[in-house]
C-alpha cells in the first residue's frame, strides 16, 4: 500500500527528533534516476522503493532544488542558489527527500564513478544510514582487521575465503595460532569450522576470545550446508558456552554427500558478502542473534534462533534458574533491542510510517451503545472524581499535534495500548452496569447490565467495600503491528503505567484504588466478548467506596 508523507511534516520530525542526522551537504545518489510524469509529479527510480512525489512544486521547483543536490553547497549555499523561494520551504523539501532514503552526506567524500562497489556504497548508503557517505563506510570497513582463523581441516575453506574478502577494502590477516590474534590492533576474528573440528577446539577458541574481549563471528560447513554465526560479543550477545548448549550435533547437515568445489565456491562468495555486509553494516545481518543457514544444493534456507543461558558457567549471571524463569529469560532475550552500535538509524523512522501514525488515533469503540458525557457530571460528586482517574489513566489531553493525540499517561509508541472496562457497581448518579471508557470523548459507552456485573464480579476477588472494578484489557493486536512480539511486553508495561497514574490521581482525590489480587482473565475475556489473539485482560484494581482523606 502506498504511503503518503507530507513535505511539511517532514520537516517538522528533521528539525526536532535529534535522531536524524540531516546532511551537512545533501547529495542524491548517481544510481537514482528522476523521471517526469505528466500531471503526476517526479518519479524515483533506484532507491529500495519506488518513490512518487506530487504536488506543483514537484514540477517547477523540485527539478531546479535537485541540481544544487550535488554534495558540494551547504543548506545555505543551497538557499542563495534559490532566491525565489524560503528556507523553510527549501528545507521542508530537502527533508522529505532525506526520509524518502534520496540523500547521503556528500561531505568530503570521495570519487566514486570508476569503482563499482564504490557505487554499490552510495547506492545503499539509506537502507541503513549507520553511515552517512562513502568515505564513512570505508572508514568503519577499514577500523577493524578481520583475522581468519581454522585448523588444519578447514585450511581450504579459509584460503577461499581469504581470496574473495581481498577483492574489498578490509584488512586481513591469516591466523593459525590464537596468540596471534593479539597482536593486531582491534581484531574481528572469524573462526572456520567443518564436521572434523573438535568441540573442545571450538569451545578452546571461545574462551580465549572472550578472555580477551574479541569479537567473533562463527562459520561452519557441514556437507552440503554451510552455517553463518552466531556473532560473538562480550555484555552483547551469547558466549561459546551457551552457543555449546544450544548446539546440538543434530542441527548440521547429515547428508551423505560433501560439498563440490563448484558448491563450496558459491558458498564462500556467499559467507564474503555477509562478512562485508557485516562490517560496513549497509545492509541489517540476521547472525547476531542466531545462525543462517544455506544448503548449497537445494538453495534452501534457515535460522536458528539462540539466546544468552542465565545459568552458563562462562556469561551467565545465576547459578540455577526454574523453567519458568527460562522461558521468561528467553522471551526477554528474543524481544530484546541490541546497544546501540549494533542498532540501525533508519529503524527509528519506523515511528513516522503514517500507518504506524494512524494506529495512535485508533481506539476501541461500539457505536450503537448507550453514550455517557463524563463532562456533564455534577461537580464535587463522587462519579466526577472518579471520570477524573480514568482520563488520568487512558484520556487524552484536548490539545493534539497534528491530528495526534497527547495523552495524560504514557504509553508504549503513543499508541494508547490500555482499553479501560468500568465496573461500576454503586457509584452514586450511574447506573448499575459494565462499561467502556471513550479516550477520546471522556465519556462512557454502556455494555451490559446487573447480570454482566454480577458475571464480572463472580470472577473477582470479593471486596465489600468496592464500589466497582476497572478492568484494563491491552490491545495487544494493535500493539503488534507496529511492534511485533515486544508487543506483549509492552502492552503490560503499559497497564502498569496507566495503575500507577490512576492510583496517584485518586489519592490525590480523596479516593482509594486497589490492586485485585487475583482475576480470571480466561472469565473476563469470555464475558466482555474479547478476541482472546488481540485484546488480553491485562490489569484489575478495585475502586474504593466512598472517600478517604488524601
Amino acid at each position: 500500500m502506498a504511503q503518503v508523507m507530507h513535505a511539511s511534516e517532514m520537516g517538522r520530525v528533521v528539525s526536532t527528533d535529534l535522531q536524524f542526522q540531516f546532511p551537512n551537504c545533501p547529495q542524491v545518489s548517481d544510481c537514482v534516476v528522476a523521471i517526469p510524469i505528466k500531471e503526476q509529479g517526479l518519479y524515483f527510480e533506484g532507491t529500495a522503493e519506488k518513490q512518487l512525489i506530487r504536488g506543483k512544486a514537484s514540477e517547477t521547483f523540485l527539478p531546479k532544488l535537485l541540481e544544487q543536490l550535488d554534495g558540494k553547497r551547504t543548506f545555505s549555499q543551497i538557499c542563495e542558489s534559490l532566491p525565489d523561494y524560503s528556507q523553510h520551504f527549501i528545507y521542508n523539501a530537502l527533508a522529505l527527500l532525506y526520509m524518502r532514503g534520496l540523500l547521503f552526506d556528500g561531505t568530503d567524500d570521495i570519487e566514486h564513478q570508476d569503482d563499482p562497489y564504490l557505487q554499490f556504497i552510495q547506492r545503499h548508503l539509506d537502507h541503513t544510514r549507520v553511515n552517512s557517505s562513502i568515505r564513512d563506510c570505508i572508514h568503519r570497513m577499514q577500523e577493524k582487521t578481520v583475522c581468519l582463523y581454522s585448523d588444519v581441516s578447514s585450511d581450504m575453506n579459509r584460503k577461499q575465503l581469504a581470496e574473495l574478502l581481498t577483492l574489498y577494502p578490509i584488512p586481513l590477516r591469516m591466523c593459525s595460532e590464537l596468540p596471534e590474534l593479539l597482536l593486531v590492533d582491534r581484531p574481528i576474528a572469524v573462526y572456520i569450522q567443518n564436521e572434523y573440528t573438535t568441540r573442545d577446539e571450538l569451545l578452546s577458541f571461545g574462551r580465549f576470545c572472550y578472555k580477551h574481549g574479541v569479537p567473533w563471528l562463527l562459520i561452519t560447513i557441514s556437507k552440503e550446508t554451510v552455517y553463518l554465526g552466531p556473532h560473538f560479543e562480550n555484555y552483547e550477545t551469547l558466549c561459546v558456552e551457551c552457543f555449546d548448549q544450544q548446539w546440538p550435533i543434530a542441527n548440521m547437515d547429515d547428508g551423505s554427500v560433501n560439498m563440490s568445489l563448484e558448491a563450496m565456491q558459491m558458498a564462500m562468495s556467499s559467507v564474503a558478502i555477509d562478512i562485508i555486509n557485516w562490517r560496513s553494516r549497509l545492509t541489517s545481518t540476521s547472525f547476531l542473534r542466531g545462525v543462517q543457514s544455506f544448503h548449497t544444493t537445494s538453495m534452501e534456507q534457515g535460522y536458528i534462533e539462540m539466546m544468552k543461558v542465565p545459568t552458563c558457567n562462562l556469561c551467565g549471571s545465576q547459578s540455577t534458574a526454574s523453567n519458568e524463569q527460562l522461558l521468561v529469560a528467553r522471551f526477554e532475550d528474543h524481544i530484546a533491542f541490541s546497544s546501540k552500535h549494533h542498532l540501525n538509524p533508519k529503524d527509528h523512522q519506523n515511528h513516522y510510517k503514517p500507518v504506524n501514525l494512524e494506529l495512535a488515533t485508533l481506539s476501541t469503540s461500539y457505536p450503537s451503545a448507550q453514550k455517557i458525557n463524563l463532562d456533564n457530571c455534577e461537580e464535587d460528586s463522587l462519579l466526577k472524581k472518579w471520570s477524573e482517574v480514568w482520563r488520568y489513566m487512558a484520556g487524552w489531553k484536548h490539545q493534539q499535534i497534528n491530528n495526534r493525540p497527547k495523552r495524560w499517561s504514557p504509553t508504549g509508541g503513543n499508541l494508547g495500548s490500555v482499553d479501560l472496562y468500568i465496573v461500576n457497581n454503586s457509584i452514586p448518579n450511574l447506573k448499575k452496569g459494565v462499561y467502556l471508557y471513550d479516550p477520546k470523548n471522556h465519556g462512557l459507552e454502556c455494555l451490559g447490565d446487573d447480570d454482566m456485573v454480577t458475571q464480572l464480579i463472580s470472577c473477582l476477588p470479593h471486596n465489600e467495600h468496592a464500589c466497582g472494578y476497572i478492568i484494563q484489557v491491552g490491545l495487544y493486536g494493535k500493539v503488534a503491528s507496529k511492534y511485533h512480539q515486544f508487543a506483549y511486553k509492552i502492552i503490560h508495561l503499559d497497564a502498569g503505567v496507566a495503575f500507577t497514574q490512576g492510583r496517584y490521581t485518586a489519592y490525590h482525590t480523596g479516593l482509594k484504588l486497589d490492586v485485585a489480587n487475583q482475576w480470571s482473565k480466561q472469565a473476563i475475556s469470555r464475558i466482555l466478548h474479547l478476541d482472546n489473539l488481540y485484546e488480553h485482560p491485562t490489569f484489575v484494581s478495585v475502586m474504593g467506596g466512598g472517600y478517604r482523606e488524601p
